[in-house]
């Protein structure tokens, strides 16, 4: 791999509107490990302003934020007149770290979740998240009269991707649209809402959109509603409430006078959420806002996202 080729898989990942946040940055984390094994590769500036843009284009996801944070941090702290070939070992070794926490980390929910009984039977699925589809994979079974209803997650339809994945695994499984599962739950046909998320912190959680309004209503109509997702997910207190969720609303065109914005992810509250199941620990919302969070620091200028060009 030349650094071009190395270049445009890294802009791959980063403009990647298809795939959920643990899936890009194990990739991400993968493309770093293969690039500064190749000669000449190790340039500490274009590494940097690769993991920028990385950054500057997953505003909404935590693991990409604390990935980008934590590779740059270690590139500004090292002493960059040592050995190159010094730095790239140890820069190799530290990355390998990282990729094995991810590892770790899948391993230990596959293992929590072979032994966990679901709090059902009737359950709602929103979009597609990798986090939740690696934990039913390793359920022991199905649990008895499950059924699985799933919102097509409009706009992007990722739903039917979770459909198909829960089919194949054996459950009942029926694809509907989003605002039929609040339906559903206040009418007492689904019992637990499942939900991924990319980010959250002591008060709130970011998803694909509409996800905390459904989570809301959910709860409102007395139904369970659980978060499946990594520590890496993990921001500081209130720092969701600081992130770029999307680009500034369009202006509507001239010819139609209608503007059609299509934001990707939006926020919810915890207070909406029983339960975050990650591979350490369950949590409630109570217990994250007494737990603190250490991160590299300071957060270079370069990163900050208020600097994100335009």
């Amino acid at each position: 791999m030349n650094t071009e080729a190395w270049q445009l898989t890294m802009r791959k990942l980063a403009y990647d509107r298809k795939r959920g946040a643990t899936e890009l940055v194990v990739d991400a984390v993968d493309c770093l490990l293969e690039g500064i094994a190749q000669p000449g590769l190790y340039d500490p500036s274009l590494i940097r302003k690769t993991l920028t843009t990385l950054r500057y284009e997953h505003t909404s996801m935590a693991p990409i934020l604390n990935l980008t944070a934590e590779i740059c941090y270690w590139l500004d702290t090292q002493d960059q007149d040592l050995d190159r070939t010094a730095l790239v070992n140890k820069m190799r070794r530290d990355i390998e770290k990282i990729r094995e926490r991810y590892v770790t980390d899948n391993q230990q929910f596959q293992d929590k979740f072979r032994s966990l009984e679901l709090t059902g039977p009737r359950f709602g699925f929103y979009s597609w998240s990798s986090t939740v589809a690696l934990c039913m994979n390793a359920l022991a079974g199905i649990p008895v009269g499950a059924k699985a209803f799933v919102g097509q997650s409009i706009p992007g339809g990722e739903g039917k991707k979770t459909a198909k994945m829960l089919a194949k695994l054996g459950w009942s499984t029926w694809l509907i649209s989003d605002t039929h599962l609040a339906d559903m739950a206040k009418a007492g046909k689904i019992n637990t809402l499942i939900l991924g998320c990319d980010a959250y912190d002591d008060t709130s959680f970011v998803n694909k959109i509409g996800s905390g309004a459904l989570a809301a209503l959910v709860k409102a109509a007395g139904q369970r509603v659980e978060i499946w997702t990594h520590e890496s997910k993990r921001l500081n207190s209130s720092e969701i409430h600081e992130l770029n969720l999307g680009k500034s609303e369009p202006e509507p065109p001239v010819s139609t006078g209608i503007a059609i914005p299509t934001p990707l992810f939006g926020t919810g509250s915890l207070s909406d959420i029983d339960v975050i199941r990650t591979p350490e620990k369950d949590h409630t919302p109570e217990s994250l806002r007494e737990q603190t969070i250490s991160r590299p620091s300071p957060l270079p200028d370069y990163l900050k996202l208020e600097n994100r060009p335009g």
